[in-house]
C-alpha cells in the first residue's frame, strides 16, 4: 500500500539524499537503510524521492539485463564483418 502523500511534490530533504539512494540501490548498511525508512515514513518529499528512485533503478537493470543478452550476438555479427554492406560510403572510398 502507498502512503498518501505519494506524489507530494518538492524535493528531498537536503541531509537525507545520500540515505536515500543508498537504500534505494541496496547498498545502505542496516542502520542508514532503517533511517531512511523511518524518514520517509514521515516526510512526503522523501517517500516521494526513494519511490521514484526504485522506481528508475529497477528500469535501468531490466534495461541493461535486456541488452546483456544482445551482446553475445553484436559480438559475432562484428567479428565476422556481417554488418558491412556492399556498397556502403565506407567501401567506396
Amino acid at each position: 500500500m502507498r502512503p498518501l502523500h505519494h506524489d507530494e511534490p518538492g524535493p528531498p530533504c537536503k541531509h537525507m539524499e545520500g540515505h536515500l539512494q543508498r537504500t534505494a540501490d541496496g547498498s545502505a548498511g542496516m542502520f542508514s537503510r532503517w533511517y531512511a525508512l523511518a524518514h520517509s515514513a514521515g516526510c512526503p518529499r522523501c517517500a516521494t524521492f526513494l519511490d521514484r528512485l526504485r522506481e528508475t533503478l529497477g528500469r535501468l537493470r531490466r534495461m541493461k539485463a535486456d541488452t546483456t543478452t544482445d551482446d553475445q550476438g553484436a559480438l559475432t555479427r562484428l567479428a565476422s564483418g556481417s554488418w558491412r554492406e556492399a556498397g556502403s560510403p565506407r567501401d567506396e572510398r
